[in-house]
């Protein structure tokens, strides 16, 4: 007993020192709380600008370099990459267990469907399997169906439908067993950048996704081959310049909606949204269109089903058909968040002004729970005689105003336009130059018509949980084992080991889960993690019944993967 105890010490103390996670990321880093309702949106943009230059300069920061990443032809396609999907492997709407196969096109005709397009997509292939022997990340690559040569056709027929694929790379996998020949590297760092390159280059991948890393540090990077890094928890100032991507958990905030840290900096610079346990995605999703940033749609999380809802499939599907026409003005460098609006009203506007390239964009949402109208004010420029404003949102021209009242061929400086919001809704609205074409404006008006034809109030919010079914089997234990001839070496691993069976067992077991985490999920309880057993209504990580258990017998060894494989098909063991 006393050295069991000794042993138990020792591995508690020893995988701490194995598995190492990469530098947390500060509280509240990745976001700029909004301006208090006492705070003149005015005064708190200049506030902060005086504050953005001071961050860029103590950085050494002012994105002309040759070398930044938002300067390279190969890389500038992050700049538009609104919406993500993280995809585990093991999900069955990508793989055909009948058939052996991936089944990408109809995967995708399923997501487009309901979202619109997919702009990439993160395959996931380790956590949380990874841990259960020794293979490493990159095995658990290289053991999916098909072996690499299967994942580079399944990256091919993504990239085939216009579809960026990112991969996963997990820097706290140092547990595990060495890749061969990189046994003396380091590993968190040059053993996993020599691997990154070799896999992505394998599979032909377009980056990777830096999990729990804050900020992918700068020797990933190569300038002459660079790899499209993501991390997870945001990007410090110092890595702005070789990070394109990056998460946003947009936490902590006090006043909505929060503005991007890291876009604020550098507009370039493409944060997609996460929150994968959030039970009302329209608030994540009004902080993206409001930001002018993308969005990570993640249902499957580790196996457990938060669904997005019918209105936030469709809200998804419009903002980002948008953002997407108009994203040659989200990079704008004079982006100006809580450009108008007012906390009184609930309505919160961006400006990206980008009239060399088209006009001036605006987005609009509204935090009301009434019907609210906004007013967007014409500077003299914007009210120049032939100039052309559209309510994008709902694909129709505006006509400017004055007093109310509608006006055309004028010049005057005082007018405006409007347009009204549903509750909790979105707008977007476009200041055409009259010197700046854009490409079939008018065929996307005529989309977003259709597209906005019923009201967004007018789906449903409902998310049920994913009910789960135990699966029993008839037939008996199998006691006997003769059939094991050729399984050489194996035959004394048969022995069965007589169990007494018991009325009133305490079945009682709580999960491992780590997720939701409590922290950050304070409604946590209302995810359907874990299982369910056929007495449970809904699954859960926690289960208590009193049980009758039968007289049964058990394999004193357990049963190996070779040992399994050579016996499948002569019922040596049933799958129960």
């Amino acid at each position: 007993m006393r050295s069991a105890v000794v042993v138990t010490a020792l591995l508690v103390f020893a995988l701490p020192a194995l598995v190492v996670a990469w530098d947390q990321q500060p509280d509240g880093y990745e976001i700029i709380d909004g301006p208090t309702s006492q705070q003149g949106f005015d005064t708190w943009r200049q506030e902060w600008e005086a504050w953005k230059k001071m961050e860029l300069r103590a950085n050494r920061y002012n994105g002309t370099g040759v070398c930044d990443v938002y300067n390279l032809p190969a890389t500038q396609w992050t700049q538009n990459n609104f919406v993500q999907v993280l995809l585990m492997l093991n999900d069955r709407a990508i793989y055909d267990r009948e058939k052996n196969e991936y089944t990408v096109d109809r995967y995708v005709d399923a997501m487009e469907a309901r979202v619109g397009k997919l702009d990439s997509v993160l395959i996931w292939s380790s956590y949380p399997n990874i841990g259960i022997d020794n293979r490493n990340q990159w095995d658990l690559i290289r053991t999916l169906p098909g072996g690499i040569a299967g994942v580079r056709k399944l990256v091919n027929q993504f990239q085939k439908r216009g579809i960026r694929v990112i991969i996963t790379y997990n820097p706290w996998d140092t547990a595990t067993r060495d890749e061969d020949d990189l046994e003396s590297t380091v590993r968190m760092y040059n053993a996993d950048i020599v691997m990154l390159n070799q896999i992505i280059t394998d599979i032909q991948a377009d980056g990777f996704n830096g999990d729990t890393m804050y900020g992918v540090p700068k020797s990933f990077y190569n300038c002459s081959n660079p790899l499209v890094a993501t991390p997870e928890g945001g990007v410090p100032t110092a890595f702005l310049s070789n990070n394109p991507i990056s998460w946003g958990y947009f936490w902590g905030y006090s006043n909505f909606p929060p503005v991007s840290r890291a876009k604020f900096l550098e507009p370039r610079h493409m944060v997609q949204v996460c929150a994968r346990w959030s039970q009302n995605k329209m608030v994540e999703l009004q902080a993206a269109l409001f930001n002018g940033i993308g969005y990570v749609l993640w249902e499957n999380v580790w196996g457990i089903w938060n669904t997005m809802a019918e209105r936030e499939d469709e809200a998804a599907k419009r903002i980002f058909t948008i953002l997407r026409k108009f994203s040659f003005a989200t990079t704008s460098a004079t982006w100006r968040p809580y450009s108008h609006g007012s906390r009184d009203a609930n309505i919160y506007v961006s400006e990206f002004p980008a009239v060399e390239r088209g006009g001036w964009f605006y987005t609009v949402i509204s935090a009301s729970d009434r019907t609210t109208t906004f007013r967007l004010p014409l500077s003299a420029s914007q009210s120049a005689s032939g100039t052309r404003i559209y309510d994008v949102y709902h694909g129709k021209e505006l006509k400017k105003r004055k007093d109310h009242q509608e006006l055309s061929n004028t010049t005057s400086s005082d007018l405006s336009v409007q347009i009204e919001l549903e509750p909790y809704e979105f707008g977007a609205i476009f200041v055409a130059n009259n010197n700046v074409a854009i490409d079939d404006l008018d065929g996307f008006l005529r989309k977003m018509q259709l597209m906005t034809k019923t009201r967004l109030a007018d789906f449903s919010m409902k998310r049920s949980l994913l009910k789960q079914e135990m699966i029993g089997s008839d037939e008996s234990p199998t006691t006997q084992r003769d059939d094991h001839d050729d399984i050489e070496g194996h035959h004394d691993r048969y022995e069965m080991v007589f169990i007494r069976g018991a009325t009133n067992w305490w079945f009682n077991v709580t999960g491992v889960q780590i997720e939701p985490v409590v922290t950050w999920t304070p409604n946590w309880p209302e995810f359907g993690a874990g299982v369910q057993f056929p007495w449970e209504l809904r699954p859960w990580n926690n289960h208590s019944v009193r049980l009758t258990i039968q007289d049964f017998q058990i394999g004193k060894y357990p049963v190996t993967n070779l040992e399994y494989s050579l016996s499948t098909n002569r019922n040596l063991w049933s799958d129960s």
